[in-house]
């Protein structure tokens, strides 16, 4: 009977070690399922941050196409002040000259013996 007693203490010894190793592994599983869990609340935020990135994106590039077509309207304001300006420049150099050319024949014609 002794052996059977030795192989009984044996099987209960392997038993409870069985036990132990199985208890260890379920609480690893749910450790994994936790952080499965996280990872995939996790993944879900990153994915709602991703698109409302790419709405403020859309909305940024929107702004800026507004922005760009300000900037061409003002550039062509300026080419065409800059084409005044210089038409007007041209008008009062004309003008300067030919009234040069004006005083020069009155004073011409005004000085005696002439």
């Amino acid at each position: 009977m002794s052996g059977q007693s030795i192989s009984s203490q044996e099987i209960t010894k392997a038993t409870l070690g069985l036990d132990q190793q199985t208890r260890q592994a379920n609480q690893a599983m749910r450790e994994q399922t936790d952080n499965l869990k996280q990872i995939t609340n996790s993944s879900a935020n990153i994915g709602r941050q991703i698109k409302s990135i790419a709405a403020a994106n859309v909305e940024n590039s929107k702004s800026t196409t507004v922005i760009l077509e300000r900037i061409r309207e003002t550039r062509e304001i300026a080419r065409q002040n800059k084409e005044s300006i210089s038409s007007l420049e041209s008008n009062i150099g004309e003008g300067r000259s030919a009234g040069f050319i004006q005083t020069e024949q009155w004073q011409t014609k005004s000085t005696p013996g002439s």
